[in-house]
């Protein structure tokens, strides 16, 4: 097929549908979306609670648990335990499909009646109570979006790792604190963009490098300060006289190497390596995959974000190890031909599924396990099923959702965002697509109230000790002290932050200072030196080139940004 423009039924802006695109949507046997790019992330992110933690109670056992879900929320929330448990059956919860009322009606009240889980924890997690989106890890504390890692503690998006602190997007790290976009880091502290790094202090794409402070764009370098080379002699002596574990130094620090990042560094257009014909930001040995962020190992996959080892995927948030994926979040994980999924993986041609384990042609069904042919949670024969599918696709064509905004949903859309199982200010959606309070009500969209303080402050902001040893741990584990950003009113905040024991011992370890933001407003501080999902068409910015590419920093940054020819020839 010929490429073709529509228009968008959501923002109303034009978007391309490529060839390419067409015969991925021929293959999945769905229809070309009616929302554009852009439009589908912000659809698919508004599903997704990372990071909004509530006090709730399970419905079963009735003990009290931490959950993504509020009270107000009325879904039925069951702790892991009892989750997993053969105390209850989600059998139980079969409906007949009603040919009367709309799909997504029919769906979402469903999803309130069948229990959910609390947290989407995953795999084999040990402590992990206070986490969400995590796999196969322990002893993770306030950390979401965690793979096969052990000790992480406020941090995201972190894979194969150990003893990581307040870090965002990392891989395979050991002993590291405030790394953003970095990979095989060993005791590392505020670094940025960097990779196989040991032993260094405030770096910025630096690769191979040992003994750094206060340096960018360094290759199989070591003692380095300023950019500057040292003998080891040197470096050891003046290191010595740096004071790390004071929270006023270690400021004058950070702002000195914002400013190096922001009018010194050079920055590549994007973060792209060994890859094949493939477009977006921080992507690695990619072939054949066009606008993808956070993804690495995959081929055929296209406007995806955090996605690993995936084959023939196209608008999918979270997967890894799938093929033939369309359409999801938090779903696809060592899955085949999945449709409009929700959390959860071992999927085999499904669609309309809510945390179900290693099911097989299900449809419209929730937290079931080792099923086939189920519709509604009802078990049907194999001709019956295949039946009542293809009527209940054309009855969804027939008797489409409208929502708040007019737009209308057929068999083929994603799930529309004022049926979420979250407020907009709960999801990721908020975090890279920001609404007012009024914008979203004014969308139909839900909002979450922000929850008082369950502590009183013991420490406000402006008596927090400078250095960690003018307080002792026993007495630091019991304060609550005041963010900075109390009286900001910034998204996120929660005004009030404590110290926990393995973190008093990771500060004192490695002389570092105590933060004066709650751990929502540190996460918000590292998201922001990370380009959004989205690419601008730009020009280099070296004196005399004119290559053009596609890039993720804005043209009203203020970084210097460098075609790939540019950036080889002045870093290399």
């Amino acid at each position: 097929m010929k490429q073709e423009i529509k228009n968008c039924q959501n923002c109303k802006e034009d978007f391309v549908i490529e060839p390419e695109d067409f015969n991925f949507y021929t293959r999945m046997k769905v229809p070309p979306p009616t929302f554009c790019r852009e439009c589908r992330l912000i659809r698919r992110g508004a599903v997704r609670n990372v990071s909004s933690l509530h006090h709730n109670i399970c419905k079963l056992c009735e003990k009290k648990i931490v959950s993504v879900y509020s009270t107000e929320s009325n879904f039925i929330v069951y702790c892991r335990e009892c989750f997993i448990s053969d105390k209850w059956d989600p059998e139980e919860y079969a409906q007949e499909y009603d040919f009367s009322r709309p799909f997504f009606v029919q769906y979402i009240e469903f999803l309130k009646k069948v229990p959910t889980l609390a947290l989407m924890n995953m795999g084999v997690c040990i402590n992990t109570e206070y986490t969400q989106f995590i796999f196969d890890s322990k002893n993770a504390y306030l950390s979401y979006s965690t793979t096969d890692s052990e000790d992480i503690y406020y941090s995201q998006n972190v894979d194969k790792s150990r003893n990581v602190f307040d870090s965002y997007i990392v891989r395979n790290a050991d002993s590291i604190y405030e790394n953003v976009n970095c990979a095989n880091n060993y005791n590392v502290f505020y670094a940025q963009f960097s990779r196989n790094c040991i032993d260094s202090w405030f770096i910025y794409d630096c690769v191979n490098c040992s003994n750094c402070i206060l340096s960018y764009n360094l290759r199989n370098k070591q003692y380095c300060i300023l950019n500057v080379q040292y003998t080891k002699e040197e470096f050891e002596k003046i290191k010595k006289d740096i004071t790390t574990d004071s929270f006023k130094e270690i400021s004058k620090m950070k702002n000195h190497f914002n400013e190096l990042v922001e009018n010194k560094a050079i920055h590549k257009y994007a973060e792209i390596f060994s890859v094949q014909n493939s477009t977006g930001d921080r992507i690695d040995n990619l072939s054949n995959c066009k606008y993808c962020f956070d993804t690495y190992d995959s081929e055929n996959v296209s406007y995806s974000n955090r996605v690993g080892h995936a084959k023939d995927c196209m608008d999918t948030w979270g997967s890894l190890n799938g093929e033939l994926i369309y359409e999801t979040h938090g779903a696809g994980t060592r899955s085949y031909n999945l449709k409009f999924g929700l959390m959860s993986g071992l999927y085999q041609d499904c669609e309309f599924v809510h945390l179900c384990t290693n099911v097989k042609n299900i449809f419209i069904c929730a937290s079931l396990k080792n099923k086939e042919y189920y519709i509604f949670n009802k078990k049907y024969t194999k001709d019956e099923y295949f039946l009542l599918v293809e009527k209940i696709k054309k009855h969804m064509d027939d008797m489409p959702y409208v929502d708040h905004k007019g737009c209308v949903y057929k068999y083929g859309e994603f799930y529309p965002i004022e049926l979420s199982s979250f407020a907009y200010n709960e999801t990721v959606a908020m975090d890279y697509f920001p609404l007012t309070k009024e914008e979203a009500l004014n969308n139909g969209y839900r909002w979450h109230e922000k929850e008082p303080n369950r502590y009183s402050i013991t420490y406000k902001k402006n008596t927090i000790p400078d250095n960690l040893n003018e307080l002792e741990k026993n007495k630091m584990i019991k304060e609550v002290f005041e963010c900075e950003n109390l009286d900001t009113n910034k998204h996120g905040c929660t005004n009030a932050f404590k110290i926990i024991e393995v973190e008093y011992d990771f500060y004192k370890k490695h002389k570092l200072p105590l933060p004066r933001l709650c751990p929502n407003c540190r996460y918000y501080e590292r998201f922001a030196k990370i380009p959004p999902l989205k690419l601008w068409h730009r020009k280099c910015m070296k004196n005399g080139c004119n290559n053009e590419f596609e890039t993720g920093y804005a043209s009203d940054r203020p970084e210097i940004i460098y075609c790939e020819k540019c950036y080889q020839q002045e870093i290399y």
